[in-house]
Formats: structure tokens, C-alpha cells, sequence
């Protein structure tokens, strides 16, 4: 079985398929609310309601809840530099007999996250011009395999869907702590795919 990159290109939160469609990734923080929290349990269903009607606006979307390693090792070389100087070694030590009782366990240190993917409109082309270029572009790929050439990406192709991405976030930006996925965390994120099986 062949298997094929589902991506052509990243860049910031934009991922551009093998078909040029462009999807726009936003993180959603996962919150903890308790059974008995009805309020809290409220508002998140009238938000996530609201999100959901927004998004109508566009053809498709994609809701994920997936585990990022928590990295304890590089956490702890960020905190090192706060750490209080008049205890000698004490507090760096006691860091690393932690990360060192946490890892023995051989439980991966995992944080769970949802990521909303968004389906974006190609600003500068009607859905008859996009089919059409989808076809030479589609055959010129081919064209160039079969003389083991590769085809010079041109990131311009983004810019086309900027303002859709904006439209995007400004649908979701309202829910707490939302944000764009970084260009790193949505390659981890397609390379989750592979990486569980």
C-alpha cells in the first residue's frame, strides 16, 4: 500500500491540500467544568452553540481532540532561569528527580487539545476557474513525476485565502482562549495521523 502525504503545504494555521483547498486550524482549549458546575456547563453549551451556527457560513469543518506531549525536559530549561539562586542546587534537583519519578512510570505526559479546522474560500476565483486550474495544476504534477522533476511551490497561492482565514477567526476568536495553530503544532498535528497508526 502506497501512502500519500494528505498536505501539499503549510504555513502559520493554513494547511493547503494536494487539491488546493486551503484549511484554516484553530486551537480550542479543553476545559474542565464540574458535573455540578451548571452555570459553567450552560455558558460553554450556549458558546460552543454559537460557534457551530457561525461556522454555517462555511462549507466544512473539522472538530479534534488530540494528545500533545507536554516536552518536561525543555518546560524545565524555560523555568530553570526563575528558579531561586539562594538555595544552592535544591530547587534544580528537585526539577529533575521529579521529571526523573514522572518518566520511570513510562506513561507518556500528554495534554489534550481540541483543534478546529476550517474549510477557507478561495477569494480570487469562481468554483469553474478553481475546477479548471485544479486540473492543469493536477496534471502538470503528474506531468513532472514521470521526469522525476518537482514543481516549484508558489506560496503566493496562501494570500488567496487570507481573508478568508480572518473571516474565520473572527467567528471563533470569541470563544476563551482560542487561537491560531502555530506552523510546528499543525504539522505535529498531520503527523499525528501516522504517528497513531
Amino acid at each position: 500500500m502506497k501512502l500519500a502525504v494528505p498536505f501539499k503545504a503549510v504555513k502559520d494555521n493554513i494547511l493547503l491540500t494536494q487539491d488546493n483547498e486551503a484549511w484554516a486550524y484553530f486551537n480550542i482549549e479543553a476545559l474542565s467544568i464540574s458535573d455540578n458546575d451548571e452555570a459553567g456547563i450552560s455558558k460553554r453549551q450556549s458558546q460552543l452553540s454559537l460557534l457551530f451556527d457561525r461556522l454555517a457560513d462555511f462549507e466544512d469543518f473539522e472538530l479534534r481532540l488530540y494528545n500533545r506531549d507536554l516536552d518536561l525536559v525543555n518546560r524545565y530549561k524555560e523555568l530553570q532561569p526563575s528558579l531561586a539562586t539562594d538555595m544552592g542546587e535544591t530547587p534544580v534537583q528537585m526539577i529533575v528527580d521529579e521529571i526523573s519519578a514522572i518518566t520511570a512510570t513510562g506513561v507518556s505526559q500528554t495534554i489534550e487539545r481540541f483543534v478546529l479546522g476550517i474549510k477557507l474560500h478561495n477569494q480570487n476565483s469562481g468554483k469553474v476557474i478553481k475546477q479548471a486550474t485544479n486540473a492543469m495544476n493536477n496534471f502538470v504534477d503528474e506531468l513532472a513525476g514521470w521526469f522525476n522533476y518537482e514543481k516549484p511551490f508558489d506560496e503566493k497561492l496562501f494570500d488567496d485565502f487570507r481573508p478568508s482565514e480572518k473571516q474565520a477567526y473572527e467567528k471563533v476568536g470569541y470563544l476563551d482562549h482560542t487561537r491560531r495553530l502555530m506552523t510546528d503544532e499543525l504539522v505535529h498535528l498531520m503527523r499525528n495521523n501516522f504517528i497513531q497508526g
